[in-house]
C-alpha cells in the first residue's frame, strides 16, 4: 500500500477539478526534496524525505523554477506565478488577437479554456 501512497499528491478542490477536466496538467517533475538539497543546519542523521521533523515545512520542489517551498496542504507550486506559467495562459497580446479572430469572447474563452475572471486578469495586467 505504500508505494501506492508514495505515488499520490494532495491537491484542493479546485485543482482537482481542473486536473479531473483536463484543464491544468499535473507536472511530471513533482518530487520530494533530497537531503543534500537542503541547508547544512537542515540536514540531520535522522533524515527522512516525508517525515524529518527539522524539513518537516520543506518538502516540495516548485515544478515550475525548482525552488524549495513549505508543505501546504493542496499547493504544487512556490507562488502563484509559477502556477500560472504552468498553467500556459495567454498573454494579453495573444488573447486579443485571438479575440479578433475569433469574433467573440466566449470562443476566445472557450479556445484558451479560461473564464470570465481570468481573461478579465489577462487583459488588466
Amino acid at each position: 500500500m505504500k508505494p501506492e501512497l508514495d505515488k499520490c499528491i494532495l491537491v484542493c478542490a479546485n485543482c482537482h477539478s481542473e486536473i479531473h477536466d483536463g484543464i491544468t496538467q499535473i507536472p511530471e517533475n513533482i518530487s520530494m526534496i533530497a537531503k543534500e538539497d537542503f541547508p547544512e543546519e537542515l540536514q540531520d542523521s535522522k533524515f527522512s524525505s516525508r517525515t524529518a521533523s527539522t524539513t518537516k515545512n520543506y518538502k516540495h520542489i516548485c515544478p515550475v523554477c525548482n525552488t524549495p517551498f513549505k508543505a501546504v496542504k493542496g499547493k504544487i507550486y512556490c507562488s502563484k506565478e509559477c502556477r500560472d506559467k504552468a498553467r500556459n495562459l495567454p498573454t494579453k497580446e495573444e488573447l486579443l488577437n485571438k479575440y479578433n479572430e475569433l469574433g467573440s469572447w466566449k470562443r476566445t474563452e472557450s479556445f484558451y479554456k479560461i473564464g470570465l475572471k481570468t481573461r478579465e486578469k489577462i487583459l488588466s495586467s
